[in-house]
């Protein structure tokens, strides 16, 4: 399968479902169809294929393997390479709906790559569009929340300070580097129009950085 660098580092399992959540299925041709895959996947817990018609023919295909099945069966349990594998079936499947052929190995790695690249670059316009968005925002917000807003903005200035007070300077500029991304993260997280996926990717990013800052 091909890969899909960086966008998956992040991803884990979700939690089990909950016994009184609405299991969210969804047709399998229309993640096959879908722009954004791995939205598609973390917004949905199953894949199902159809009785007839076009379900049934794709859960006939040669690529459509018992492996491929599984994974369909519970996307909450799926990991990174999982993912990738799910990714990988679609594209191959979208290029033989426009080529008459699957892929070769080397072919559909580019076009993973492709993907990645475009996933990539929309997370990056997300993120970008996320200061002017929070700044927009924090000018709507009621006073009452400006001021719990600043009052844990107080509490996580002064967690910094005494972090940085017990750092060498060597310490203190890898403290300097991981408090900017972890700003940059959480403004991130402001954005109105981040998907399931993005939202859940920044906050394990987040928290990644944050475990960082303690241990440094």
């Amino acid at each position: 399968t091909g890969s899909t660098p960086d966008l998956l580092e992040s991803w884990g399992a979700r939690e089990p479902l909950a016994a009184s959540a609405t299991r969210r299925a969804a047709p399998a041709t229309a993640f096959i169809q879908s722009n954004t895959p791995i939205d598609f996947l973390a917004e949905n817990d199953a894949l199902e294929f159809a009785a007839e018609g076009d379900g049934a023919r794709l859960q006939g295909h040669p690529i459509t393997t018992d492996v491929i099945k599984r994974l369909c069966e519970d996307l909450r349990c799926l990991n990174p390479d999982g993912v990738r594998q799910l990714l990988a079936w679609r594209l191959a499947l979208k290029h033989e709906q426009r080529s008459g052929a699957l892929p070769s190995t080397e072919e559909l790695e580019e076009l993973c790559q492709r993907e990645a690249q475009a996933e990539r670059q929309r997370m990056e316009t997300a993120m970008s569009r996320a200061p002017k968005v929070a700044a927009a925002a924090a000018a709507r917000k009621p006073a009452g929340q400006t001021a719990l807003t600043g009052q844990a903005s107080g509490l996580q200035a002064a967690h910094r300070d005494l972090l940085e007070a017990c750092a060498g300077d060597e310490d203190k500029d890898v403290l300097d580097a991981l408090n900017r991304e972890i700003e940059e993260l959480t403004t991130a997280l402001r954005a109105p129009d981040l998907t399931s996926a993005q939202t859940c990717q920044l906050r394990r990013l987040l928290g990644q950085k944050r475990s960082q800052r303690v241990r440094a």
